[in-house]
């Protein structure tokens, strides 16, 4: 089994913290690679390694995470350039777009449109009907240890942008987020009552673009995810299953349920 080296943004340098690959889009590249029949061999990197060590490493380029090893010794950064870097690479694996084993070309371009369609609506927090990082941000900062100076960095204005930490939890505390969030699911469940995965019979890209947002929920909340997302409907408790279930060495990184 081939393996892909994968750079990973974690909120502290523990596995055992309970927000341990807590931000979305490390998720969807992780999922990827795992789809792809591939390993992951897992770096995790606070923010001043990916700043300064990564991105030396990388040219002096601006790199983000997550980031894969290529071949030649360089890094290639964002989820949706590493999953169709993947799909490129590996067309004897199954397709990451196309919602089944095939890879028309048809299917994946029509795949590629869906992911691109959720991942900058749903999967995008900066939309303003998806609120899935305003809905987390405060959990996610309340888990970083006190001790970590890392807590000091997630909740300043040099992350977020002028009182951009203080505007999303306003924002959490002021808003029915927890509603709209809800909302946005129901589609979801629509969907998967007619199918077993949002991308078709078979998971991709998609799933993962939307897995990832669960996910940085339910390790920031346990509870609230659950009731967010897994309450909605047996539809969406089933494909979280389903996914956990195909990929099993993905449980660790996730928060148990009380």
């Amino acid at each position: 089994m081939s393996e892909i080296t994968l750079h990973e943004l974690i909120l502290d340098p523990s596995e055992e913290a309970p927000h341990f690959l807590s931000m979305p889009n490390g998720w969807k590249a992780h999922l990827s690679i795992l789809h792809k029949g591939l390993s992951v061999k897992l770096q995790t990197h606070t923010h001043w390694d990916i700043k300064n060590t990564l991105s030396s490493r990388n040219g002096g380029n601006r790199t983000t995470s997550p980031a894969i090893d290529l071949d030649d010794g360089s890094l290639l950064c964002d989820s949706f350039a590493i999953a169709e870097y993947l799909e490129a690479k590996y067309p004897d694996k199954p397709s990451l777009f196309s919602g089944s084993l095939s890879h028309d070309p048809a299917a994946v371009l029509v795949g590629k449109q869906y992911a691109r369609f959720i991942n900058a609506g749903l999967g995008d927090s900066d939309s303003q009907w998806a609120v899935w990082l305003e809905l987390s941000v405060a959990d996610l900062a309340a888990g970083i240890p006190q001790d970590s100076k890392y807590k000091e960095y997630f909740t300043s204005d040099t992350k977020w942008g002028e009182n951009g930490f203080e505007k999303m939890v306003k924002r959490a505390r002021d808003e029915d987020l927890v509603g709209r969030a809800k909302l946005n699911v129901l589609p979801l469940v629509a969907v998967l009552k007619s199918q077993p995965f949002l991308q078709g019979s078979e998971p991709g890209f998609v799933d993962y673009v939307v897995f990832g947002r669960y996910a940085m929920c339910r390790n920031a909340n346990p509870a609230l995810a659950k009731q967010v997302w897994e309450d909605q409907g047996v539809e969406i408790a089933k494909w979280v299953e389903s996914i956990v279930g195909r990929y099993p060495t993905i449980a660790k990184h996730l928060r148990a349920y009380a």
